[in-house]
């Protein structure tokens, strides 16, 4: 089983050197350094250009940052250091990178937006992206055109972090999530009390609501009440 697992099939993989083994709430001693490979169209790998790499190499714009969490989407990725920082790098189309424009990075960039807010993790998707904060809260930014930022109405593309509501009738959920996943034109987020939610793009019944509907904003999966998620 992989450390990690990108969310489709890699355009660009992430090889660790080493993993620290550390007890929980304990800080890093030293940083981890980290490798990229594979494709690179964009400046997906972080090296400076968009040549492909058939062997690992050592991604030295992260040298001394220690990453606990990764994300490879379409020829764009994300990375959460160990004190929350949120880094983006690739593509920058749509927004997808979060740095308030759509302009490509070839070399990972700080996302300062989010900068006071420790992200737990992060996911890339097609061509949007979700990050779970440390407050169990939900920032999505990239391409909305599908609903899949989860921002109702506003499906315009997202230049800069926004947080995600999750509505239950009348009263705004306030169980924290715990997971959020962006995939290609939708995303999905879990809920502490193992309330399943999703939204975007409903073609072929991706989003489980029993129909093929596209849905603007998180959506209870209500097929899955009362099963532990």
């Amino acid at each position: 089983m992989p450390l990690w697992r990108p969310e489709r099939s890699a355009l660009a993989a992430w090889v660790p050197k080493r993993r620290l083994l550390r007890r929980p709430g304990s800080r890093p001693k030293s940083a981890a350094p980290r490798a990229t490979c594979g494709h690179a169209g964009g400046g997906c790998l972080g090296h400076g250009d968009e040549a492909a790499q058939l062997l690992p190499r050592r991604l030295e714009a992260l040298r001394g940052v220690h990453v606990r969490h990764c994300a490879c989407g379409d020829e764009f990725s994300l990375a959460v250091d160990a004190v929350g920082g949120l880094w983006s790098w690739g593509c920058g189309d749509e927004g997808r990178l979060g740095l308030g424009d759509e302009l490509g990075r070839c070399a990972p960039t700080r996302v300062v937006a989010l900068e006071g807010t420790p992200v737990r993790a992060a996911s890339a998707g097609g061509d949007h992206a979700l990050v779970l904060t440390e407050a169990g809260e939900v920032h999505a930014f990239g391409c909305g055109e599908d609903g899949q930022l989860g921002l109702g109405d506003d499906k315009s593309n997202q230049l800069l972090p926004r947080r995600v509501l999750f509505d239950r009738g009348p009263e705004e959920v306030h169980d924290p999530v715990v997971e959020a996943h962006a995939g290609f034109f939708f995303s999905v987020a879990l809920t502490a009390d193992g309330a399943l939610h999703t939204w975007g793009h409903g073609e072929g019944g991706k989003l489980g609501h029993g129909d093929e509907e596209e849905q603007a904003t998180p959506c209870l999966v209500g097929a899955m009440e009362g099963c532990l998620v």
